[in-house]
């Protein structure tokens, strides 16, 4: 084991290296997203103003943004160099269980527990599309390398990929 980031007061649900790896972004149960450093084990920032459990986390690729996903169906933007927030996202109907951005840092990827993903403008916040299909709980999403395709992981025991080359 090389480091321990201690902070948390409840179970982290997500973490991430930032794309320098110089920093990982952990999100909680305590409703918090944390900001450390790699090498000194230091706890930079604390981004607390979710008001309930955050369970996932991601960075932007150029490691300027932060999003986040709330148990009360949100999906939080945020500055990572200063903490502060940027864009509140609201949309999924219950909690959203993973984020992420796309490779070119435009749009925002989340999947929630209303059995949906959602995709959004990563500047804006403007809701691009709903994606309905999967019968339970959208448990990851992620975006192929350049960007055109979504996939998507339930509990229903599926993983569904989205052509997503039109936004």
């Amino acid at each position: 084991m090389l480091n321990t980031l201690k902070g948390h007061t409840k179970p982290v649900m997500s973490a991430e290296f930032s794309p320098d790896g110089k920093r990982v972004v952990s999100a909680g149960m305590d409703s918090t997203v944390r900001i450390w450093d790699i090498e000194t084990e230091a706890l930079l920032k604390t981004l607390d103003k979710h008001k309930s459990a955050v369970h996932s986390v991601s960075l932007s690729p150029d490691g300027k943004r932060i999003v986040s996903g709330s148990g009360n169906g949100s999906v939080w933007i945020w500055n990572s160099e200063n903490g502060a927030l940027l864009k509140m996202l609201t949309g999924h109907t219950e909690s959203v269980q993973s984020t992420a951005f796309s490779p070119d840092g435009k749009r925002i990827a989340s999947g929630g527990n209303d059995c949906m993903a959602r995709i959004w403008n990563a500047e804006t916040g403007a809701l691009l599309k709903t994606l309905e299909g999967h019968t339970g709980d959208v448990n990851w999403v992620g975006y192929s390398p350049d960007g055109k395709t979504l996939a998507t992981a339930s509990d229903d025991g599926t993983v569904l990929l989205w052509d997503i080359s039109d936004l």
